[in-house]
């Protein structure tokens, strides 16, 4: 399982990476494809917090 820190880290990444494509007028599928990888590391995120 993921480091905490190191998994905030990436979900900051992902953050910045989707917040280009929009700003960059990507196509809905690579925006899509983004915020599901985005929504997988909250989850992997709220696991971790709850233990």
């Amino acid at each position: 399982m993921y480091n905490y820190e190191k998994l905030k880290k990436e979900i900051r990444q992902i953050r910045k990476k989707l917040d280009d494509l929009i700003a960059d007028g990507a196509n809905t599928d690579q925006i899509y494809e983004i915020s599901v990888e985005l929504d997988k590391k909250f989850v992997e995120l709220m696991e971790i917090e709850k233990n």
